[in-house]
């Protein structure tokens, strides 16, 4: 279902623009970019996403790994609206959340964040963030405090230490909030060590493929091309800027019927896997 239309089609039309704007800057800066969209659920409803967005110019992709904070923009309506809800909401967060003013001083923490961190709520409002992110001192807090304005988010990525010296990569993702009738900053720490793995693992996939003495050949669910990799430029004469958007129908030789491609293309559609011999046609005839 996600395939069977433009992708910007499940973003939520007031995001559209940003996210259009964020895609160039991605390709044309050749740069991993992080940005917030609300997505499209089956339900009808929309999510917010933090997406973190890696180019690979070679093959012509983006591939970006998301996570849920719709619980996160929730908690800065209710602290809004209401502080005397938000202790409830940000209990009940599996994110740390911490509440930090704009000298640099812990207010607030949730119990994620106690137990992910081994401190006490006590010792972490008393110590402050002083050993638990060497980067995040009160000089770089007032600066970012500084720089925005209502509405608008602060995300970066640092490293937490836990009591045990446990080194922890989190993703922060901050806001300008009232909290108690004055000025300070919102910030959702999330714990990125999985994502990271995942963005590991696809590197070296990307890799393998692209370095792979085998041709490899990647269409979407209607059959266009969308990927190419080295060897099957080598193999069959055609750069990948000549086949992606077309069909493998360019491939074919007239030497097998069009029964055969019927059933191959069945297979694959049904999720089988298809194992076959083919007699394809290079760029040039033979």
């Amino acid at each position: 279902e996600l395939k069977s239309k433009p992708w910007i089609e499940f973003v939520h039309p007031d995001d559209r623009i940003s996210t259009e704007n964020v895609k160039s800057v991605i390709i044309e800066g050749h740069e991993v970019f992080q940005y917030e969209n609300r997505f499209l659920c089956r339900d009808g409803s929309f999510k917010w996403l933090s997406w973190n967005s890696h180019p690979y110019p070679e093959e012509k992709v983006i591939i970006g790994a998301a996570r849920d904070i719709t619980e996160y923009k929730n908690a800065i309506e209710v602290i809004r609206q209401s502080e005397n809800d938000y202790r409830r909401l940000i209990n009940g967060m599996v994110e740390t959340v911490w509440i930090i003013d704009t000298d640099g001083r812990l207010l607030d923490v949730n119990k994620a964040a106690v137990k992910l961190l081994g401190y006490s709520r006590e010792e972490l409002l008393e110590n402050g963030l002083k050993g638990i992110d060497a980067h995040f001192q009160s000089e770089e807090i007032n600066a970012l405090a500084m720089q925005m304005k209502d509405d608008k988010f602060q995300i970066f990525e640092t490293m937490h230490r836990t009591r045990n010296g446990k080194l922890i990569p989190v993703e922060i993702s901050s806001s300008l909030i009232k909290y108690r009738g004055k000025q300070a900053i919102l910030s959702v720490a999330r714990d990125i060590t999985e994502r990271i793995n995942t963005e590991n693992r696809l590197r070296l996939l990307s890799r393998s493929v692209e370095q792979s003495p085998v041709g490899i050949l990647v269409t979407n669910y209607n059959g266009i091309i969308e990927y190419t990799n080295g060897a099957f430029t080598r193999m069959s004469g055609y750069p990948a800027s000549e086949v992606l958007g077309k069909t493998p129908r360019i491939l074919k030789s007239g030497k097998q019927g069009d029964a055969v491609y019927k059933n191959m293309w069945n297979t694959i559609s049904a999720g089988n896997e298809w194992h076959g011999e083919l007699v394809n046609k290079k760029k040039y005839g033979e």
